[in-house]
């Protein structure tokens, strides 16, 4: 306390004559002035991340956090003990700490994972449970949709083609060949029960051979078309494998070289796409064009174009339209 013209939380009063300099000061009361408010002080003081804090954010780490990231300190503070912080103990970082919270912690890698009771994340609400239909069309969980019935192409009489068989019964379609890949493509497109089915690689799959050349130029256009998942919403688990040579020229709004829309519950991982090719109108995606799921240990090398005027383009993903996550990926 003190006279309203010479009181701040770091300098009471500054002469007009003074030529101060504060940087990466916190502080506290004050009624958040950090020197006092003297008539013209303000040409006379320069002042760089200099800022009034609450004791939340002082004992929270974010004032540690704030003024590491400003300069080269060396603050420390043990989150939930240290009040202030400290020149010893654990670092201070900026992190998720679930799948919707992001704070200050002390955890040194993100964590991205729901917390799930009866399949359900407790934090952001989402069912993670995946329908998984047999080629009859009835789910682990009991569920049945239309039992298909199909015939020696393993065509049903609506249209729909079985998607695949899942061989050791762990919910996952195994795929191991480009036939394969296009025939659960062609069933998680035309039937709305399969955009919940479970697909893994088991083999790398060379769509087209030597699609592009080291400018990433296409070396011939005589290649076969690749046509991408519509909407999914399942799991798609490259195991590390990769898939080459996927060309999708036919510059739709909104397309990619893998999935259209990848919804709220689907899950892109371990999956490496290269030496492929996509052209959209407007937005146009690496692996998805838009993107409201998880994409997780995947990378894409190739090239995407779109020829809009106001086109969308990310060598992952050309839009964003959910609450989706991106991790651990590069593009090339």
């Amino acid at each position: 306390s003190g006279s309203w013209d010479n009181t701040g939380g770091l300098v009471g009063r500054v002469s007009n004559y003074a030529h101060l300099t504060l940087s990466n000061c916190f502080f506290s009361g004050a009624n958040g002035r950090p020197y006092g408010p003297s008539c013209e002080v303000d040409k006379y003081v320069v002042s760089t991340n200099v800022k009034s804090a609450t004791e939340e954010q002082f004992a929270n780490g974010m004032v540690a956090y704030t003024m590491n990231k400003y300069s080269n300190s060396l603050f420390r503070q043990k989150i939930g003990t240290d009040k202030f912080p400290v020149f010893y103990g654990p670092e201070i970082y900026y992190n998720q700490v679930n799948c919707t919270e992001s704070n200050y912690t002390n955890a040194t890698e993100p964590n991205y994972d729901h917390q799930l009771e009866n399949e359900v994340c407790v934090f952001c609400g989402t069912d993670f449970h995946h329908h998984v239909y047999d080629k009859n069309g009835v789910c682990t969980c009991g569920s049945v949709t239309h039992a298909h019935v199909y015939d020696e192409n393993e065509v049903c009489q609506c249209g729909v083609t079985c998607p695949g068989e899942d061989a050791d019964g762990d919910g996952f379609i195994e795929i191991g060949a480009a036939e394969q890949l296009c025939k659960f493509i062609a069933s998680v497109n035309h039937s709305t029960p399969f955009r919940d089915a479970n697909a893994i690689l088991i083999a790398d799959i060379v769509y087209n051979k030597d699609l592009l050349n080291n400018d990433y130029e296409l070396n011939n256009s005589d290649f076969k078309t690749f046509n991408p998942l519509g909407s999914f919403n399942g799991i798609f688990d490259g195991d590390g494998h990769t898939i080459y040579g996927l060309y999708n020229p036919r510059g739709n709004t909104v397309d990619a070289t893998f999935v259209i829309t990848l919804e709220n519950n689907g899950i892109i991982r371990n999956l490496n796409l290269a030496d492929s090719y996509v052209s959209g109108l407007y937005t146009a995606g690496g692996i998805v064009a838009d993107c409201k799921g998880r994409i997780e240990k995947c990378s894409f090398d190739g090239f995407v174009y779109s020829n809009g005027d106001q086109a969308e383009v990310g060598g992952l993903v050309g839009t964003s339209t959910g609450t989706a996550s991106i991790i651990d990926c590069y593009s090339l």
